[in-house]
């Protein structure tokens, strides 16, 4: 492969000839409205339906490639399967009469879709090729909960849910982080440091069932447990007791056993929010949780 600063401007217009879009569309991820911007109209026209329900679906994609490429300010793709046909959908920011909004470009592929030198037309494979590969760009491939990608979008999507309606129910943000989780793959070992957490990220997928929440991976030992909604005194009773449970396991090793024990922090989603001001408090809280010595820190 060479660089593509490197190529002949020939070749370059030649290529950009026959990669032609069959449509578009403006989206605002922040509330999902679609609006069409005419080459004779120079004005925004705001469509009925949300963007997600040209995929035919009831809520905003899981793997929401406009939310993703305004915030990282930076053009992405992914691939989707509508009516029999094979769809690349190409998200980059774009500005408009001053307003930011997501650009999707997309392009009918069947026909030319080629998976390791074979051609792919049968539709049960396609669309579980397609399920497959849009599972993995949101999902943690160790532990197989939510990714970073994902955790950012649907918190977003959270904040602009308060913003929209103040009168709505607040949703929940909780961290947990495993304490002395270096001395665990120090001490015993990386694979006895797997063991933990994927442990760790199956009690959590659990009790996400349970609490009608979703559970996702940040980063390293960081995972967050989340709800749309506000988590009650209940709720919040049974975080606390799934950290006992976690707490009291032991796990058994060549060199030893060892047990886990973690710190969490619970925050509620504000008016004045953004997501970098709540990961912040709630981060914030986690670390007081570990400071004072407890499990568990609600703010």
């Amino acid at each position: 492969m060479f660089p593509y600063a490197d190529i002949h401007p020939k070749v370059a217009s030649t290529a950009l000839e026959l990669l032609q879009f069959d449509s578009y569309r403006l989206v605002d991820p922040r509330d999902h409205r679609v609006f069409a911007y005419g080459r004779d109209v120079e004005e925004l026209r705001q469509e009925d339906e949300p963007c997600y329900r040209i995929w035919k679906r009831s809520e905003p994609c899981l793997n929401c490639t406009s939310r993703s490429c305004l915030a990282q300010q930076a053009p992405l793709f992914k691939i989707e399967y509508l009516d029999g046909r094979v769809l690349l959908v190409y998200s980059l920011p774009s500005e408009v009469e001053g307003k930011i909004f997501a650009l999707e470009l997309v392009m009918d592929v069947t026909k030319s879709l080629l998976v390791s030198d074979i051609a792919i037309h049968d539709n049960i494979e396609i669309t579980h090729m397609i399920t497959k590969f849009n599972e993995l760009a949101v999902c943690d491939g160790f532990t197989k909960l939510f990714n970073k990608t994902y955790i950012n979008n649907t918190l977003e999507g959270y904040v602009q849910a308060v913003k929209r309606d103040p009168a709505a129910d607040c949703a929940t943000v909780a961290l947990l982080d495993i304490d002395g989780f270096k001395f665990i793959n120090d001490t015993y070992g990386h694979v006895s440091g797997d063991d933990a957490l994927l442990y760790f990220a199956n009690k959590l997928r659990h009790l996400a069932r349970e609490l009608d929440a979703w559970a996702g991976r940040f980063g390293g030992d960081e995972f967050v447990l989340c709800s749309s909604r506000m988590l009650d005194e209940k709720d919040i009773e049974r975080l606390f007791e799934e950290i006992d449970s976690i707490e009291r396991h032991v796990f058994e090793a060549e060199t030893g056993s060892y047990s886990l024990a973690a710190s969490c922090g619970v925050c509620f989603v504000r008016l004045d929010d953004t997501v970098h001001s709540l990961l912040n408090r709630v981060d914030d809280a986690m670390y007081q949780a570990k400071l004072l010595d407890r499990r568990l820190v609600v703010r």
